[in-house]
């Protein structure tokens, strides 16, 4: 069986059916909203680090990176919250 990476990423799109049914599991509703207009990009630590690491460099250290990644978010977070005054 595919994962949903590889059978429905890059120009494989799921079908309305499939689309539907997701949906109906996640929020009781056949009633899908256009496409498009699902999850919004937020700032995303690790999504910012892998966009400029070549992929090289994230095979070898991706968990080093990851968790920089991670300690970072939680930082921000923290901050925003009000937890940390810097």
């Amino acid at each position: 069986m595919a994962s949903n990476f590889e059978a429905y990423g890059f120009g494989n799109p799921k079908t309305e059916d499939e689309r539907a049914e997701r949906h109906e599991q996640k929020y009781g509703s056949r009633d899908l909203p256009p496409r498009g207009t699902g999850r919004k990009a937020g700032f995303n630590p690790i999504g910012a680090l892998t966009s400029i690491i070549p992929a090289e460099t994230m095979a070898k250290y991706g968990v080093v990176i990851g968790a920089i990644a991670g300690a970072v978010g939680a930082y921000l977070l923290m901050k925003k919250m009000g937890m940390i005054k810097h």
